[in-house]
């Protein structure tokens, strides 16, 4: 009986570890405005968009290219981006058989027009998903 009690403890003590370390873990939201912040107090000009991969499994295949450089896998199902100003936001999916789906379903406040909601159709090439604008910073 006293096994059991102890084991129970410390199932207990473990578990109430694990919340308090969770709770101490920024979320992706936090980190994608602490990013954004963090950007324009050092007056660095990149805003952010989240893309959101459909229609095929999450890949290292799948290459996100900004300016033509590679900038991320999607080798998740959603996935943070940052880019400068006038940045061309494309989606590589030559390695990738089956046609899929990457649209953008998040984007910071820095960046002018309304981005959410585009998508590109990637079937075995390069698509473009976006052109990133930017707002002018405030003036001190």
């Amino acid at each position: 009986m006293k096994k059991i009690a102890m084991i129970l403890g410390a199932v207990a003590v473990s578990l109430f570890g694990i919340f308090l370390i969770s709770r101490l873990t920024p979320t992706e939201t936090e980190q994608f405005q602490s990013a954004v912040q963090s950007g324009v107090e050092q007056n660095e000009r990149y805003g952010q968009l989240k893309v959101k991969l459909s229609g095929t499994e999450p890949s290292e295949k799948i290459v996100v290219l900004v300016n033509g450089n590679e900038a991320a896998y999607l080798d998740e199902e959603e996935k943070y981006i940052s880019a400068q100003d006038g940045s061309i936001i494309e989606i590589d999916g030559s390695a990738v058989k089956q046609p899929f789906h990457v649209e953008i379903v998040e984007q910071s406040d820095n960046i002018t027009g309304q981005l959410v909601g585009s998508s590109a159709e990637v079937n075995g090439t390069i698509a473009v998903l976006a052109n990133v604008m930017l707002t002018e910073p405030a003036q001190k």
